[in-house]
């Protein structure tokens, strides 16, 4: 599995008055997901978790797995900055 960064960093606040997390590869989004995302449910959540493992394994680009990524942090309405 690869660690290669995103074009671009996607800034997240995971809970209410705690701090952002800067997230720039898959494999710390594909972390948070499975980790710390405080809702473990939804169409996204569950695409985000597939992409980012079929990206890691190099079937899909990573670019992909930054855009579920932040599919994922909309439907669960984390803040992004």
């Amino acid at each position: 599995m690869t660690l290669a960064g995103w074009s671009k960093t996607v800034v997240v606040q995971i809970r209410p008055r705690s701090g952002f997390i800067p997230v720039s590869n898959t494999r710390t989004a594909f972390d948070l997901l499975i980790s710390r995302w405080p809702v473990t449910s939804g169409k996204a959540f569950w695409a985000a978790q597939e992409i980012c493992l079929a990206a890691m394994d190099r079937r899909v680009p990573h670019e992909d797995a930054r855009l579920a990524f932040i599919a994922a942090a909309k439907e669960a309405n984390i803040a992004m900055d």
